[in-house]
């Protein structure tokens, strides 16, 4: 139900009944190996409503997306969609990559198709829903185009209609805009919205924009490396007019503080990580001079020691063979 408020803003209500918990995720993680890509993600989604996940690259945004999806296994923790433990994909679940993942060899209408006609269904109920969701994303003229011959924007709008005809109860999106440039990206961003207000699912979507995230997220999340920093609710969404407004900066400007914040406190752990490297260095530096010196200093020692050695008077017995031997050297001389 779209209903507005005191400032004549439009907004999606929802009902009780719909917002119920549909993702719900405990003490998630996921390991590639030794490296932790995910730990304890603790994350509810109710059912019917947006997600937005923001966070720096390489923070376990898409590990976790592709973990809801059923395409990765948890190594630790589980992820619960309508109660029921997920262990693999499921059908109700729609996924839209960055890419799209079009096949090139086929025209946008057997694109669209392709997975009504794996599932079975009839020739004549594949034509109609294929037609309808062709229309309403304005690509039905461009039905018997190949994915080459289409626009990025064109393309995007392939992949998001081969998704919907599916009728998904769960739509995941892996930076389903961040190919496309600034104007074709709201063009989707707001098709995407549309879509969303006449035929509400549950959405999650992976984003680097905070504009995005602030656009399409009812709930935005702010990781940081394999967590979970913060949560920001979004009392503006569904407002298609949200951009030209002072609100709508306003939770950018929050959503950024957190990210700044997230960058922030990594630099300064770089900066205590090298510090102790220094010091280490500092400190093994220091002990190789040491051994260096007690090295030469045991050098010098053994030379002081071979001369006091070497200086010492001689005993009798040595006084004696120098004598026999004097003698020896003088009868050899006199013989000559």
């Amino acid at each position: 139900m779209i209903t507005k408020n005191q400032k004549g803003q439009s907004l999606l209500i929802l009902s009780k009944e719909s917002c119920r918990r549909m993702i719900q995720i405990r003490n998630l993680g996921v390991n590639y190996g030794n490296e932790t890509a995910l730990e304890n993600i603790n994350l509810d989604i109710p059912r019917n409503r947006t997600c937005a996940i923001i966070g720096p690259s390489g923070c376990g945004k898409t590990t976790l997306l592709y973990t809801m999806a059923g395409l990765l296994v948890p190594s630790s923790g589980k992820v619960l969609i309508n109660g029921e433990e997920i262990r693999s994909t499921r059908k109700e679940t729609g996924v839209i990559l960055q890419n799209g993942g079009l096949l090139p060899w086929k025209t946008v209408w057997d694109n669209v198709a392709l997975g009504l006609k794996a599932r079975g269904l009839d020739k004549a109920v594949i034509n109609e829903k294929v037609s309808v969701i062709l229309g309403e994303l304005g690509i039905l003229e461009h039905r018997d185009k190949y994915p080459n011959q289409l626009s990025g924007g064109q393309r995007q709008r392939v992949a998001i209609a081969r998704t919907l005809v599916l009728e998904p109860d769960l739509l995941l999106m892996d930076e389903a805009s961040s190919s496309l440039d600034a104007i074709n990206r709201e063009h989707i961003q707001n098709l995407i919205l549309k879509l969303y207000i006449k035929n509400p699912v549950t959405m999650v979507l992976i984003t680097h924009s905070i504009e995005e995230a602030v656009f399409l997220g009812q709930t935005i999340v702010v990781m940081e490396r394999a967590a979970i920093r913060h949560m920001i609710e979004n009392p503006y969404f569904g407002d298609e007019d949200i951009r030209s407004k002072p609100d709508y900066y306003n939770i950018c400007l929050e959503v950024r503080k957190w990210l700044d914040r997230n960058q922030s406190e990594d630099q300064d752990k770089g900066q205590e990580l090298r510090k102790g490297q220094g010091a280490e260095l500092g400190m093994e530096s220091s002990q190789n001079v040491n051994a260096e010196q007690g090295n030469a200093s045991g050098k010098e020692y053994g030379d002081e020691h071979s001369r006091k050695l070497s200086a010492e008077p001689d005993t009798d017995q040595d006084k004696e063979q120098k004598r026999e031997s004097s003698k020896e050297s003088a009868g050899k001389e006199v013989r000559k």
